[in-house]
This record gives C-alpha cells, structure tokens and sequence, in this order.
C-alpha cells in the first residue's frame, strides 16, 4: 500500500509515467496545485511551499528507491511538480502567464544553468532530486518578474 502510494505521488498522478518527455508531461501536475495556492492569501500560499518541501524531499527519494535502478529516474516528478510551484508563487494566474511560467521552468530545468547544475551533481538522494527544480523554479520566477516589468505580464 505505501509503495503504491509513494509510487502515485512520486509519478505526479501517474503523469510522470508517460512514455516520452515525462519530466514535461509530469510538470503538468503542478497546474492544479499552483491554482489553488494563487487563490491563497501570500503568507499561507507561501507557507505551504516551504512546507511540501521535506515532503518532497520524502517522495523522490522514495520513488528512486523504488526504482532501485536511477538515482533520479525520469518517472519521479513530483520535483517538477514542486518546481511549478516555485516558477508560479504570486504569478497571477492566467493562461500566459503559466505557459510562460512552464516554459522557463522546463528550459532551466533542462539546459540545467548554475546553480541548477551545481545542486544537481552535488546534492544526492531526495534532496538531490528535488532542489535542483526548486532553483530552476526560483530562475522561472525571477524571469518572470522581470518579464513583468515590462507589462507583458
């Protein structure tokens, strides 16, 4: 039973276990989640992110033992679902501005630029699976903001 759930969380609904692109395609689990953080009042939204972190942490590493083969095999993606998280935190929520947002996560999450990289050779276990989303996701973000100070956003 734990197995199976850890399996289901860590799969991002089962989404992580498509059959090609499944860091993209698990990434799409995070939408609902950043909905209803954005209907949140700031404080609590952002309290629930820093708190799914150690849970996080929890399921990925669970999920790579499952695995037993990869230490960050490609069907856990409850990191990129958290790493959504972080790239949407405050964005208000329209439909350009969480493409934009998914975008710029998944780029930085896949070309991997410092301190991405660094996190992702240096940190291991569920912690190592985990953080380098949430600095791709904190990189998405930042990027975003700056997009909005031109107005586009």
């Amino acid at each position: 039973m734990r197995g199976k759930l850890i399996k289901l969380l860590a799969s991002g609904f089962g989404l992580g276990l498509a059959p090609y692109i499944p860091g993209t395609v698990g990434t799409l689990s995070g939408i609902p989640f950043a909905l209803i953080l954005a209907a949140l009042p700031k404080p609590i939204a952002l309290l629930t992110v820093a708190l799914l972190l150690p849970l996080g942490a929890h399921i990925c590493g669970e999920g790579a033992k499952l695995d037993g083969k990869a230490s960050d095999p490609g069907w856990v993606v409850f990191d990129e679902l958290i790493g959504f998280l972080f790239a949407t935190i405050f964005l208000t929520p329209t439909v350009f501005g969480y493409l934009t947002a998914f975008f710029l996560f998944r780029l930085f999450d896949i070309i991997k630029p410092p301190p991405v990289s660094w996190l992702d050779e240096r940190v291991k276990g569920g912690w190592g699976i985990l953080l380098d989303d949430v600095a791709a996701g904190i990189m998405a973000r930042a990027a975003l903001y700056l997009i909005s100070l031109s107005g586009v956003l």
